[in-house]
This record gives C-alpha cells, sequence and structure tokens, in this order.
C-alpha cells in the first residue's frame, strides 16, 4: 500500500519537497495542502508592490500542474496531531508522514493570509503601488533586505523624484544577516542607498502603530533624531512571524518555531518533518535554501518508505549568500566571501527574479504572460 505524506503549504519549500519526491518514490500519495490558490513568489512581489497590475499577475502561479500523480487541495489548516491533520472544510487527512512547510509571514511582501485567491492578491499590490505612486515624501521603518530591495525598486521606477527615508532602530543595514557578510558588501548597499538620494537613519525605533491588514499608513508625523516630521506614507518593512500556531506546543521552541534535528526531523517525532521559515535553524531563510532542505526532507521520507535507516543531515550555512537587487540592473550578491555589483546580480536575479525558472518548474512555462510596460 502507498505511504501517505502530507505536506501542509505550497510554497517553495513544500512545493519543491513534493516534487523530489515523486521523482524519489514511484508508491507514495502526496497530498499538498495551501491555503492559497497558487504558489506566491515572495522573492519578487516586491517588484509587485511598486508596479502593481503591471507585474503582479507574475507572482502568483497555478500549482495544477505541479505534481504528476499526488494533488494539491486549497484549504486551511485548523489542527494537526500525531498521525493526523484536520481542515476547515471538515475534511481529515491521515498521514504516514508529515511535512511541515507553512512558512512565515512578511506583512511588506505578501497581503494578509485572509487573501487567497490571485485575483486579491493582485488587489493588494495594485492599491500598495498606487499608494506609492501617489506619495511623495516616504519613510521606510526597517532597514533589512526587504527594504533595501524595495527601495531600488521605487528609485528603478521614479529615479530621485520622491523624498525617501530609511529608519531603522539597528546600527545599519541589513544588520541582521546570519551569517554576517564581509564589510565590502556593506559599503556596496550603503553605495547604492545613498546614490538613489534616500536618507538613512541609524538606531532610531518609530513610534507608530501600523494596521493589521496592510503594511503601511498615510500621512503621518513621526520623531526622526530628534525631529519631527510628516510623511505622506510609512511602510512597515520589520515583522517576521511564523506560521506555526497549527503545530503542537510540544513541537515549538519559545519563539514559535519548530524544532528540528539535522535531519530536519522534528525533536521527538520520527515521521514529521520541517524546513524552511519555520524551522529553529540559526541561518538566514531563503529561497534556495528551502530548495536544498526539501533536497534533504525528499531523500529521508524516501529512505524511511523503503525501511531504510542512513538519514541525510542538513549542514547550516556558514557562508554569508545573498543576491540583493536594486531595481532591474543594480545591486549587490555575497557568495563564499566574494562580493559583487551590479551586473552579476542583475543578471542572477534583477533582471527576472526568477519568475521564469519558478513557473517553468511548476509545470506553466507557456502559462506565462509577459510584464506590462509602464510610463
Amino acid at each position: 500500500m502507498a505511504k501517505k505524506v502530507v505536506i501542509l503549504g505550497g510554497g517553495f519549500a513544500g512545493a519543491f519537497t513534493a516534487q523530489k519526491l515523486e521523482k524519489k518514490v514511484k508508491d507514495v500519495e502526496v497530498t499538498v495542502v495551501d491555503r492559497r490558490e497558487g504558489l506566491l513568489a515572495k522573492y519578487a512581489t516586491l517588484r509587485a508592490v511598486v508596479y502593481g497590475d503591471a507585474f503582479s499577475h507574475r507572482v502568483m502561479i497555478p500549482e495544477n500542474k505541479m505534481l504528476k500523480r499526488g494533488k494539491v487541495i486549497q484549504a486551511n489548516v485548523t489542527n494537526v496531531e500525531p498521525g493526523k491533520v484536520s481542515l476547515d472544510d471538515g475534511t481529515q487527512l491521515e498521514y504516514d508522514f508529515l511535512v511541515c512547510a507553512t512558512g512565515s509571514h512578511n506583512k511588506l511582501v505578501e497581503p494578509p493570509s485572509s487573501v487567497t485567491s490571485k485575483k486579491e492578491t493582485m488587489a493588494f499590490f495594485e492599491d500598495f503601488s498606487t499608494k506609492i505612486k501617489e506619495a511623495k515624501k516616504i519613510l521606510i521603518v526597517g532597514g533589512g533586505p526587504s527594504a533595501v530591495e524595495l527601495v531600488g525598486e521605487i528609485a528603478d521606477r521614479y529615479g530621485t523624484s520622491k523624498d525617501i527615508t530609511i529608519a531603522t532602530a539597528a546600527k545599519g543595514l541589513v544588520d541582521n544577516a546570519t551569517p554576517t557578510p564581509p564589510k565590502k558588501f556593506y559599503d556596496r548597499v550603503n553605495k547604492l542607498v545613498k546614490d538613489a538620494g534616500v536618507k538613512v537613519v541609524t538606531g532610531n525605533k518609530v513610534d507608530v502603530q501600523f494596521d493589521s491588514s496592510v503594511p503601511y499608513l498615510l500621512e503621518q508625523t513621526v520623531t526622526l533624531a530628534g525631529e519631527e516630521q510628516t510623511y505622506d506614507l510609512v511602510i512597515q518593512a520589520v515583522g517576521f512571524s511564523v506560521n506555526t500556531e497549527i503545530y503542537p506546543a510540544a513541537w515549538k521552541n519559545d519563539r514559535g518555531a519548530l524544532k528540528v534535528r539535522p535531519t530536519l526531523q522534528l525533536v521527538g517525532e520520527d515521521n514529521v518533518f520541517a524546513l524552511g521559515d519555520l524551522t529553529d535553524l540559526n541561518e538566514i531563510k531563503l529561497a534556495y535554501l528551502a530548495e536544498t532542505q526539501a533536497g534533504v526532507v525528499s531523500k529521508n521520507v524516501s529512505t524511511l518508505i523503503k525501511n531504510g535507516t542512513s538519514l541525510k543531515k542538513y549542514k547550516v550555512s556558514k557562508s554569508a549568500v545573498m543576491l540583493l537587487p536594486f531595481g532591474r540592473n543594480k545591486g549587490v550578491t555575497v557568495f563564499s566571501g566574494f562580493v559583487i555589483g551590479n551586473t552579476a546580480t542583475s543578471m542572477g536575479k534583477g533582471k527576472s527574479l526568477f519568475i521564469p525558472r519558478i513557473w517553468g518548474q511548476l509545470g506553466q512555462k507557456n502559462a506565462l504572460k509577459k510584464e506590462t510596460k509602464v510610463a
């Protein structure tokens, strides 16, 4: 009898695991449960934030051709317990193996959890892009990679016509990268932002209360470096939460992340695996690392299905790797200690944002429409 594998989450981690597992094991029944009607390519959504409908149709990819034998169910998970998953329509899925890949939520790069359709998702990005288009003076709260990349997209479309300030409580931009990139990387990041005419205020926590549904506020007066400033638009570029509320408390650490072993099995659970943003692995959360972890999880589930005992271990990245585009033609990349600039970053990520690749991987190559040109 075919073993039942239930994968919770249809993002990169879940999708890649499902595809790899189907290739490794013929006698397996794979079911992916995803609350959205497609895979949301979060690493590309900052361009949708700035360009709206002209680009947002490219960031949610249908999953109906993702698997050859398995199935994808669009539903919300209400409960997870040993051997069984409950869905919001009353369906209960029994499993021999469970893969937890429900990821995280970042308000800047994705709509609220209640937004699940492509139509609603595009409407969210169109509204956001309109707010940016209309604003003359913008404050971005947070100085991580997403804040820098957003500035790059705005500069790519609007040049220096907007008065933009980044305010961060950290000592500098991209201050939370793990492992820490070389100084040359930070020098390059700072130069890109400076050349775009963007002001940066560090060591300054901005005291504003954002709405729970959207990552921005209109017409706000805030205190920066001891002075009051009024902004047309204040954008929230901080706040990252793991989507683990559905899992048993015993599976989580005190920060809500799922506790995993080097085999990516949960601590105390031999038939439950976790990967991607929701794990307690001490490394930066990136899509390419989720794909690497998917290889480990699929290999180990395959081994256990075949009654094997030698499981593969995931090695946490010890060297900084990051592709940080600054619009289509600029950016900075750090890889194995080397820092490279505009051309390599543009070719590697900035121009395409990997969009054609991921549509192809999900069997949708011919369905991808071109980006709409904007004035």
